[in-house]
């Protein structure tokens, strides 16, 4: 149990920030005019407009959106990719094997790299 309490704290910590932002939200949502809110435009206007401007660069956008993934997915790998190395470790240990494995290891964090500067 006690490997999971830093997840814990952690989840504990975002729930309480997410609390207080919905608080504030629910709190101040009908008193939008009293408190100088400037904007006459509903939200989904907003976001129909600033899609417009967007059009033009959708191709980029897909392009952005599955790079992320990538680099999404290549973040994800690696811890898995060093517990296998820990097994083969502490198993037969075989220095080729645990090469071969690094070796993989470092690929993959070179193509994440690349994904997330790209």
């Amino acid at each position: 149990m006690r490997e999971y309490y830093p997840v814990l704290v952690i989840a504990g910590i975002l729930g309480l920030l997410s609390a207080a932002f919905l608080f504030a939200y629910f709190s101040i949502r009908g008193k939008k005019e009293e408190i100088g809110f400037d904007r006459h435009m509903k939200d989904s206007e907003l976001i129909r407009r600033l899609l417009r401007y967007a059009k033009p660069y959708w191709k980029r956008y897909i392009l952005i959106f599955a790079l992320m993934m990538v680099a999404a997915l290549f973040d994800i790998v690696p811890p898995l990719i060093i517990g296998d190395v820990e097994e083969v470790i502490k198993g037969a240990f075989e220095l080729r094997e645990v090469f071969w494995r690094v070796a993989l290891y470092m690929g993959v964090v070179m193509v994440a790299l690349l994904a997330m500067y790209l």
